[in-house]
């Protein structure tokens, strides 16, 4: 698993300089956000970190996590991701309330890993019986929270 490509990351910010674990840091991003040669991690609590990794190289050390890059500028935790909007390319919703914008190109890259983790999630919810038309048998019903 290349997650563990650099292990230790060099924190420095206003209060304190320190070596970090990076096992952490990618776990608990919600996500990554390219800022030219650099990548900014975006943490719950609106905390962000500044690397001199590129958007490019975090991907590629997170390429078997369940990371998702949505846009040029974008690369999404999936695990935080709320739900999905539609539109041309549609938008994810994190579970800070952050929406960001999905590019047509990775639009169905995303659905697709999307749903996949979904289903992990959390299965169908089954709320009851439903008469189906045209047939004397109740069928069940379930809910799910996924549009497309």
């Amino acid at each position: 698993m290349k997650l563990f490509t650099f292990a230790l990351l060099f924190v420095v910010t206003s209060a304190s300089a320190q070596w970090s674990n990076t096992t952490n840091l990618f776990y608990d991003s919600l996500h990554y956000e390219s800022e030219g040669p650099y990548c900014k991690f975006y943490f719950a609590g609106n905390k962000t970190l500044v690397t001199s990794r590129t958007l490019k190289e975090t991907e590629e050390a997170l390429q078997d996590a369940d990371f998702c890059r949505i846009h040029n500028s974008y690369l999404v935790n999936m695990k935080f991701v709320e739900r999905y909007i539609r539109g041309e390319g549609g938008e994810v919703v994190l579970t800070n309330g952050k929406k960001l914008a999905i590019s047509r190109i990775k639009k169905q890259e995303f659905l697709q890993m999307f749903e996949r983790i979904r289903q992990q999630k959390s299965p169908p919810i089954f709320v009851g019986m439903l008469r189906a038309p045209n047939r004397k048998l109740f069928e069940p019903l379930f809910l799910g929270g996924f549009e497309v």
